[in-house]
């Protein structure tokens, strides 16, 4: 279980070379760092972008809490999705790169993108 306002539960999908990590909606925690260790791709909400607001906190997660899981998590790549609506998508990458994390991107509609390198 990872923390939500309701039951939630992130997934983990590989199949035995590559390995893709989703959280859904969930704030922070070490159960989403072990989920997603040596994750090829991390899939994470981020609603915010730097601050979670109190009545939010622990429960979703801002841009840099996603970027330091995925960090912990050895993550090769993260990628950032649930954005708060109207809030540009830069605020949300400037705020992960505050974190040091790198190969952090936006999900966005498009062609599919191989998982893998």
């Amino acid at each position: 279980m990872l923390p939500h306002f309701v039951p939630n539960l992130g997934m983990r999908i590989t199949d035995g070379s590559v390995t893709l990590t989703y959280s859904g909606d969930a704030g922070p925690d070490p159960a989403l760092v072990e989920l997603a260790r040596d994750a090829d791709l991390l899939l994470v909400e981020a609603t915010y972008p730097d601050t979670v607001p109190d009545e939010d906190a622990g429960l979703l997660c801002s841009a840099v809490e996603a970027a330091e899981q995925g960090a912990a998590a050895g993550a090769r790549r993260i990628m950032l999705t649930h954005l708060w609506p109207g809030l540009p998508p830069a605020a949300f990458l400037a705020a992960a790169a505050s974190t040091g994390a790198r190969n952090v991107t936006v999900a966005a509609p498009g062609p599919a993108q191989p998982i893998g390198s």
